[in-house]
């Protein structure tokens, strides 16, 4: 996981205008850097985006990873 590529600039949490059958641009570009990306968090530090649907099956079914903020690490802004 600390090897996925860092693709800064990309912010693929903000909010676009676009017709309903348009691609979002955001979401190529995070596609075509691998299957697993890492991002600027909108509250600071690094998010990892998942765009493989195998690896995503993965990622949801292993016990380790977790969303909770209790175990986010020290400093996040939860």
């Amino acid at each position: 996981m600390l090897n996925a590529p860092y693709l800064e600039g990309i912010d693929p949490f903000a909010a676009t205008v676009r017709g309903i059958a348009e691609p979002d641009p955001v979401h190529a570009a995070l596609r075509a850097a691998g299957p697993l990306v890492q991002v600027d968090a909108p509250a600071g530090g690094r998010a990892w985006i998942v765009t493989n649907n195998a690896l995503a099956r993965e990622v949801l079914l292993d016990s380790r990873i977790s969303k909770d903020p209790a175990c986010a690490p020290p400093g996040w802004d939860r």
